[in-house]
């Protein structure tokens, strides 16, 4: 499989917004490219959830 180089956005989710530990739900088929899955709008839906730990740390890590 070859990258591409297109990013498409996947709404709900941002590197700076997105706290760590948040739940991701695969749809459908999902491609892997050696060790990296590939996520589109089209296969992944952000559905939440917290892990107070991990937001602990996301938030010492942005403000850093």
């Amino acid at each position: 499989m070859q990258n591409h180089g297109f990013i498409q956005s996947i709404s709900n989710c941002s590197e700076d917004k997105t706290p760590w530990g948040t739940k991701i739900l695969l749809k459908g088929e999902v491609k892997v490219d050696g060790h990296f899955i590939l996520l589109s709008p089209v296969n992944v839906s952000v559905i939440g959830g917290r892990v107070d730990r991990l937001i602990e740390r996301w938030s010492i890590e942005k403000e850093e």
